[in-house]
């Protein structure tokens, strides 16, 4: 299995309605593939973890990055894994800026299949702004 981690720009507002419609589409299509996952947006930016068949989350990740709905996708991490780290999520979202606490609450309603080390990026990356 081919576990890939990136982020991106948001490059239009995303109300609330608007993300729910995004990732209701994104859980409808991965469960379909077979492809788990999560979504964190912060209000700027988005990073998104797909975990499935290679094949099909290469091609996943190829859509993607033809969205214009954001720009700027950059892969942080690309690895083969023998265990999802999200077995029970075909898509879940995190909408809000975090700091602090909220980070904390976060990382701790995180999957526990998940490793600490992506949790941690998923914690941290929530909590900054490419416009700081």
């Amino acid at each position: 299995m081919l576990s890939i981690l990136y982020a991106s720009t948001t490059a239009i507002d995303f109300d609330d309605n608007a993300l729910d419609a995004l990732v209701k589409q994104a859980a409808q299509n991965n469960a379909k593939n077979n492809i788990t996952g999560m979504l964190v947006n912060n209000g700027e930016l988005f990073m998104q973890l797909l975990e499935g068949k290679e094949e099909v989350v290469s091609d996943l990740l190829d859509e993607i990055a033809k969205d214009n709905r954001h720009t700027n996708v950059t892969i942080i991490r690309k690895k083969e894994i023998d265990k999802r780290e999200c077995p029970d999520w075909s898509m879940r979202i995190f909408t809000m800026k975090l700091s602090g606490d909220d980070a904390i609450e976060v990382f701790h309603a995180l999957p526990e299949a998940m490793k600490p080390d992506t949790k941690t990026i998923f914690t941290s990356f929530a909590t900054i702004s490419p416009y700081s």
